[in-house]
């Protein structure tokens, strides 16, 4: 079978001057670019009398069935405008990261031990591990490289409210989705997993409300039918004025009696 030549040759479109780099295709047939300025047909033809050189022997010692191959890959990734070596990199990509993956259960065991030896605040420990234990239960087993967007979607939305028994309120499902994010922003930058898939997942969509103020009355029968575990936490949020995340980081010694002062520490 005679073989396309890689050459320059000048020919004539519409009455004018043009220039042809003419080059085979792997496979059967030819490929053709033109040019209206000779320098850069001749530049484009070096180009890619290079490239045969380079890849050119390389091509000619792939059997029929490697051409086949090659062929149909190239055909398919072709609307994706995505080439074979590039389908390559990603699918090695994505082989190492399941190869060293670990569990959710351990991902989770690794990300509280990291976060504690970070000297983050223990309220947020506790937030991450109160969140992420479940995420790890639901998900049991499962290495974390293997887990979509569309599981995390599912799992978001089952969440309940176990008094209620209803689903989560908006907010308290976005907090889940916001430690999710932490959770696999930390895997993939070690190496568990090549994206983070909480990234993409559905935010739900609270409504925002206007605060509500107590009137004197509210307050007072709040106070009366609270526990004694809870009364304090409602009495200083309401006479001194603290907002929520001051409150529960507040510790009784911070509060002196005899001088009715509070000390407030800021994290």
């Amino acid at each position: 079978m005679k073989r396309t030549k890689t050459k320059l040759s000048k020919l004539k479109i519409n009455g004018d001057p043009f220039y042809c780099v003419t080059w085979p295709k792997l496979g059967k047939g030819r490929n053709r670019q033109h040019f209206s300025n000779k320098a850069e047909a001749e530049t484009f033809l070096q180009q890619k009398l290079i490239e045969q050189q380079n890849y050119g022997i390389a091509a000619f010692a792939l059997n029929e069935r490697q051409r086949a191959e090659y062929l149909e890959c190239s055909d398919k990734l072709a609307p994706v405008n995505v080439t074979l070596r590039d389908a390559v990199n990603f699918y090695l990509q994505h082989l190492r990261a399941t190869n060293r993956s670990c569990t959710a259960k351990e991902l989770v065991e690794e990300i509280l031990k990291a976060k504690g030896a970070d000297g983050l605040s223990k309220r947020y420990q506790s937030d991450l591990s109160s969140r992420l234990n479940q995420f790890a239960t639901s998900f049991n087993g499962k290495p974390v490289a293997e887990i979509t967007t569309a599981e995390i979607d599912e799992w978001l939305r089952s969440l309940t409210d176990s008094e209620a028994g209803k689903p989560l309120a908006p907010t308290t499902r976005n907090n889940f989705r916001r430690v999710l994010n932490v959770a696999f922003n930390f895997g993939r930058n070690h190496g568990y997993c090549v994206d983070n898939p909480a990234a993409n997942s559905a935010k739900a969509k609270a409504v925002e409300t206007v605060a509500g103020i107590l009137s004197v009355e509210e307050l007072s029968r709040l106070l009366e039918n609270a526990s004694e575990k809870v009364i304090p936490h409602i009495a200083v949020g309401a006479f001194a004025g603290l907002r929520r995340a001051e409150l529960e980081r507040l510790d009784w010694k911070e509060v002196d009696l005899s001088s009715r002062l509070i000390e407030v520490h800021c994290e």
